[in-house]
């Protein structure tokens, strides 16, 4: 199967029904062949829209209080459905076959699984559009920024994500033929749980290539500590300049985020020692 690829499929030119899951020929055919309809954009379960804190992934102790707070996609909507949202053309599946049978198990990418509450823009009134940010440093939870357009490597790592639980289907894998489709169908789901536990974990305790706005880190920390009462943060005093250090201990706080939550089981798409 190629990725991104719609598989047409025509009976009458082979004998043999093709797998309804991945698409190919098995000398032994259990499945259900499948017609594909596009998925992205099709249903509300599928469509980019206005999301609610209260619609993200429930974690206690993670999210500060009190700050104005923004539901990104830990995976990218548009990892799954490219063009949603333009003016012109017909969003398209990135990986068909996927969001087909994705769709059939009742996922969507927009359920609290696959989203994290994150400090946003800033309030109305506010000068620094890292305001939200910097509330959060304060809280002692300094959540990645979710301030506008995010960095190419992150929707890169999402994509990569699918492309992986694809080719587990599709390279030299005898799934199809050893397995029935509802086992299929629940392995298919609990790869995707899977894969939403690694981005979520990446994505709130700040590790590559999960970082949405890291150059602008830098300058947010520097105009952070160029005000006077910014300065004194848990007992800790810092000088007005780079704003490196403060920096370093950001990425710290997210290391012991790391160390001290269980965000769920991620092999195989990383196995953690």
């Amino acid at each position: 199967m190629e990725i991104g690829e719609s598989v047409a499929v025509n009976v009458l030119m082979d004998e043999r029904l093709p797998c309804g899951f991945c698409g190919e020929h098995h000398d032994a055919h259990r499945k259900e062949p499948v017609e594909l309809k596009t998925i992205a954009g099709s249903k509300p379960a599928w469509k980019r829209r206005s999301m609610q804190e209260s619609e993200a992934r429930p974690v206690s102790g993670l999210y500060p209080d009190g700050v104005r707070a923004e539901v990104h996609h830990c995976i990218a909507l548009s990892a799954f459905c490219i063009g949603l949202g333009r003016k012109s053309g017909s969003p398209k599946d990135f990986i068909p076959r996927l969001n087909h049978w994705l769709d059939k198990g009742a996922y969507s990418p927009n359920d609290p699984p696959n989203c994290a509450s994150l400090p946003g823009r800033k309030k109305k009134g506010e000068d620094s559009s890292y305001g939200q940010f910097f509330a959060a440093v304060r809280a002692g939870r300094p959540l990645q920024m979710h301030i506008g357009n995010h960095e190419a490597p992150f929707f890169a790592a999402s994509q990569g994500l699918l492309v992986q639980i694809a080719r587990i289907f599709s390279e030299g894998s005898n799934l199809c033929e050893t397995m029935d489709q509802e086992d299929v169908q629940r392995k298919l789901m609990d790869l995707i749980a899977r894969a939403e536990n690694l981005a979520f974990r990446k994505t709130v305790t700040y590790e590559a290539p999960f970082r949405l706005h890291h150059k602008r880190l830098m300058e947010a920390c520097r105009e952070f500590l160029a005000s006077p009462e910014n300065r004194q943060i848990g007992g800790k005093s810092y000088e007005a300049g780079s704003g490196v250090e403060l920096a370093r201990d950001i990425l710290a706080a997210h290391e012991s985020t790391r160390r001290r939550m269980d965000f769920g089981p991620t092999s195989p798409f990383e196995r953690r020692s």
